[in-house]
């Protein structure tokens, strides 16, 4: 049975082991690592970083665009700089591990 919990672990460590500590700039093009290869948020556009209150969604947010006028939030804990992503398949991805699981 797959640990959600330590895969989100998972995610946000091998994010911070790509990103190597590096902050988003208005126009950096970033991979959501959640998103499948079909999801046509996967790849998008930063324009700022979004801090929220309150009791829906506390904490740190990506403002991200399409460049087409669609915007949206996305959690920063699996994000990658589009530069970086052939940095996180040669390090297996945040995935590879659970892999063989059984399940998809």
């Amino acid at each position: 049975m797959i640990d959600m919990r330590q895969r989100e672990l998972d995610m946000v460590a091998h994010t911070q082991m790509v990103n190597a500590g590096r902050e988003p700039k208005f126009g950096d093009r970033m991979r959501n690592l959640w998103a499948g290869i079909g999801n046509p948020l996967r790849d998008a556009t930063f324009i700022r970083e979004v801090h929220k209150t309150g009791r829906t969604n506390p904490g740190r947010w990506y403002e991200m665009t399409d460049e087409n006028g669609r915007v949206w939030l996305s959690s920063p804990t699996g994000m990658i700089f589009c530069d970086r992503i052939s940095v996180s398949e040669a390090l297996g991805g945040p995935f590879a591990a659970t892999a063989n699981d059984g399940e998809a």
